[in-house]
């Protein structure tokens, strides 16, 4: 039996949160989710996850800084960098910080279930 994927979710936008957990939740994944980007890094360090999505507006430190520092307590987990604002230089440094894929919102749902994919597998793909 397979155990189910767990996600953390790091949002400033309520609603944005409660999209992603409807989506991915559906299709089996656990996930837990915060708008304060203190908070999510002490559940990473509490908790064992597959896949961390982070707005870039988070606060109190943004998205950049955050991945930054989730890379140091977890290297090896991937992120996906998602914005509202997009900008080539948010693109760039994301990647530069390990993030392995980047989404603007507003986020199809076809891209966002293609970016999980790519993201836990490789680019082999699975139905989420």
């Amino acid at each position: 039996m397979n155990t189910p994927k767990r996600f953390l979710i790091i949002d400033n936008t309520a609603n944005m949160r409660l999209m992603y957990r409807k989506v991915l939740e559906k299709n089996g994944v656990k996930i837990d989710a915060t708008d304060s980007a203190d908070e999510a890094l002490k559940m990473v360090s509490a908790n064992d996850y597959d896949l961390a999505l982070i707005d870039n507006g988070i606060q109190p430190m943004g998205g950049l800084d955050f991945l930054t520092r989730l890379k140091i307590v977890a290297p090896e987990l991937p992120a996906i960098m998602i914005t509202g604002f997009p900008s080539d230089y948010i693109k760039r440094k994301s990647a530069e910080l390990g993030a392995v894929d980047y989404l603007v919102k507003p986020i199809e749902l076809k891209n966002l279930k293609i970016a999980v994919s790519n993201a836990l597998n490789a680019g082999s793909p699975v139905i989420i």
